[in-house]
């Protein structure tokens, strides 16, 4: 088999390894039409690499600058002492410690990421399709990095999947009255939840975001100008963000804890309010795993807690304490880069008093994160 490295017609500079096809043959310089995820993408070919000389650039030992090559034939190599970095065709793992990585053929066929040193653990698996001659990995999208966040939250705090589980039931019971949510009038149970699919182990499909069309905006003017303005006006009483301390969240030396550590603070400040004074949330829910941990980095309870919260605690919008009233992402929708600022329009809504069925009883106070 053939390696060849391919750089992507992207708008940042990105080379792909992918493993040819038997009987294919390209040169350097040639541009190419490769997969990348559901879509096919113009590539111009790097370098051509045999089998036996595939070199897995990113992969090198912790402190050490020599790079490490897989010898010909080579099925299993144990890496307990080597950092992965994102890189292997079109597989993107971050930082984490393995144990152990299984190729077939030079193919990643799966990784087993053990506890180590206190990185990620999870199990996950790839497969490989095969398109237009070439081999690569399917597109994981998002399941790869919030699936393993996901197992490190499970690991270092004991959160349950019947936790994870609550948080996406909540979400769907708040989107059957929503007649612009995707699962309108379908309701989920824990045990739907549990029993469908990962999308990336430990993470389930039932939990993960549900990609829609469609657009939110809402109207920001002055506070004297809202007054005179037919619906009753919601104020903005404090911002923060945006927050991170890395590029990425694989730089990150806590991967269970997120920016709004330090955006929330800074709202809350602004605002002259605290997070016991908060009434409801609309927060950022791609995955069940973000927005839980989102919640509890803003205070909403102990970190590490937000699994017991969502088992005692109804955050429907008939509940004690509401979350992501109009079905969020998860079962709302998320309409692409418009995903986000559906919780915002969903609080100014519900602060508005004009959430219908919906509506919560204490709307004074809401806590945004989008």
């Amino acid at each position: 088999m053939s390696i060849v490295r391919i750089a992507l017609d992207l708008p940042l500079s990105t080379l792909f390894d992918y493993a040819l096809a038997d009987g294919v043959t390209v040169a350097p310089g040639q541009r190419v039409l490769v997969p990348f995820g559901r879509k096919q993408i113009v590539g111009v070919v790097m370098e051509c690499v045999t089998s036996s000389e595939l070199d897995c650039k990113r992969i090198k030992q912790v402190g050490a600058k020599d790079k490490v090559r897989i010898p010909p034939g080579t099925e299993t190599i144990d890496c307990s002492r080597y950092t992965v970095m994102p890189g292997m065709m079109d597989l993107h793992i971050h930082t984490a410690m393995f144990n152990c990585m299984t190729f077939h053929n030079h193919r990643v066929a799966q990784f087993e990421i053990m506890p180590h040193l206190q990185q990620m653990y999870a199990l996950f698996h790839a497969q490989n399709c095969f398109d237009m001659g070439f081999t690569t990995l399917r597109d994981l999208g998002m399941n790869g990095p919030y699936g393993l966040i996901k197992q490190r939250h499970m690991f270092q705090y004991g959160t349950k999947q019947e936790q994870f589980a609550k948080c996406a039931v909540d979400q769907r019971f708040n989107a059957l009255l929503n007649e612009n949510a995707m699962w309108q009038g379908q309701p989920i149970t824990i045990e739907d939840v549990l029993n469908s699919r990962y999308t990336n182990a430990p993470l389930h499909l039932l939990e993960s975001v549900m990609p829609c069309s469609g657009t939110n905006a809402v109207v920001v003017t002055s506070a004297e100008r809202a007054r005179g303005l037919p619906n009753p006006p919601v104020y903005i009483l404090g911002v923060g963000g945006p927050a991170t301390r890395h590029d990425d969240i694989w730089q990150e030396e806590e991967t269970a804890t997120s920016p709004v550590v330090l955006s929330a603070p800074t709202a809350f400040q602004m605002s002259g309010y605290n997070v016991k004074d908060i009434q409801f949330a609309e927060f950022y829910d791609c995955y069940t795993i973000l927005a839980m941990m989102c919640l509890e980095d803003a205070g909403i309870c102990r970190k590490g807690e937000i699994g017991p919260f969502y088992e005692s605690t109804d955050t429907t919008y008939k509940g004690t304490f509401p979350i992501n009233t109009d079905g969020g992402q998860i079962s709302g929708g998320q309409p692409g880069g418009a995903g986000g600022f559906r919780h915002v329009v969903e609080a100014t809504r519900q602060v508005m008093g004009r959430a219908g069925q919906r509506q919560v009883a204490k709307n004074d106070l809401c806590l945004v994160n989008g």
